[in-house]
């Protein structure tokens, strides 16, 4: 293995998804995200922290937000471009998939066997930034939302595949 590959994810990483983006992989590394720019060989720890080991990561699909979970389930909604927390949300169950939609609207995230949607804040100014749209009980290991019309396909861990369409 090449020495620059190894060090690509930080002397500290503990485990989480890898998110890539353009020209850029940003990885969680302990309580903070690493953005390491592929083409520049350059490597920025962004400035904000989470409580504890982050172990979930997704990016938006214009690349304007990051949502990032750590292991008790806290997330941090953050403004990738100005590198500051536009929100925090908390969850009840442990986080095991963290996706945005397609259009960047909502936010699918699964807690063991439940899927939750919710609204992506966004930028704009809200008492309740993001509220709860639906919620389904299944199991839930991948989930992906789809380009076109608004639908949600999920694979689960006996290998079938569901698909939901959804309208908010």
């Amino acid at each position: 293995m090449n020495f620059r590959f190894q060090n690509i994810l930080g002397a500290p990483y503990r485990g989480g998804n890898a998110v890539i983006s353009d020209y850029s992989l940003l990885s969680p590394v302990g309580n903070r995200v690493s953005v390491t720019e592929l083409i520049k060989s350059q490597t920025i720890t962004l400035p904000f922290e989470a409580t504890c080991n982050i172990s979930r990561i997704a990016l938006s699909p214009d690349g304007n937000f990051l949502l990032t979970v750590d292991d008790q389930s806290r997330a941090l909604f953050v403004n990738l471009s100005r590198r500051v927390v536009l929100h925090r949300i908390s969850f009840k169950k442990g986080v095991t998939a963290l996706r945005f939609s397609s259009d960047g609207s909502l936010i699918a995230v699964g807690l063991g066997k439940l899927l939750q949607i919710w609204r992506s804040p966004g930028f704009r100014k809200e008492f309740f930034p993001s509220n709860l749209c639906a919620h389904s009980q299944i199991v839930l290991p991948q989930l992906r939302h789809s380009t076109g019309a608004p639908t949600l396909t999920i694979l689960l861990s006996d290998q079938r595949i569901w698909r939901f369409g959804y309208s908010f």
